[in-house]
């Protein structure tokens, strides 16, 4: 997550921001596990042979967030 977060934003992660995204991991891993059939169309034709898809699906997820920010979108 500190790597997503320094690749993403150029900049370390706050305590915080891991902790938020540490649980949304956690709570992505859970769904994805729950629901095989969403975490294979979440990955696709992108599947990785050596990683789950549940496990690459909650990733992709919490990546996603930092995607989204205006922090990622917006240089100053």
């Amino acid at each position: 997550l500190k790597a997503a977060v320094w690749n993403c934003l150029a900049r370390n992660a706050r305590t915080d921001e891991l902790d938020r995204l540490d649980n949304l991991l956690e709570n992505a891993r859970e769904y994805y596990q729950d629901h095989p059939e969403e975490a294979e169309q979440m990955i696709g034709r992108f599947a990785v042979p050596t990683v789950a898809n549940a496990e690459a699906a909650a990733w992709t997820a919490t990546v996603r967030v930092l995607l989204n920010l205006d922090e990622f979108i917006t240089r100053e």
